[in-house]
């Protein structure tokens, strides 16, 4: 599995996944799970969210690439939400 670089905002990280998508998602989960934030609408995912810039930026050479892939945060918070209902009906 690639191991892809995660930057946004003051987020930064490494991480293993199938594609840049899923290490976009990746972060908005590492964000979410550091705010403590099982309740969509409390103050504390509003805050782990802020942590995240516009884009989410994801390359496997390393941080501060230009040849980055950019992922809309806004496009991997409403995937990581999909799938947080999708684990929660199994």
């Amino acid at each position: 599995m690639p191991k892809y670089y995660v930057q946004s905002g003051s987020f930064r990280g490494i991480v293993a996944r199938q594609n840049a998508q899923a290490a976009a998602r990746w972060a908005v989960e590492s964000v979410m799970k550091q705010a403590k934030a099982i309740d969509l609408d409390s103050n504390d995912a509003q805050i782990g969210l802020f942590r995240l810039g516009k884009y989410i930026g994801v390359s496997q050479r390393g941080f501060d690439r230009k040849q980055r892939q950019k992922v809309a945060t806004s496009d991997a918070v409403r995937d990581w939400m999909i799938a947080q209902q999708a684990s929660e009906q199994i």
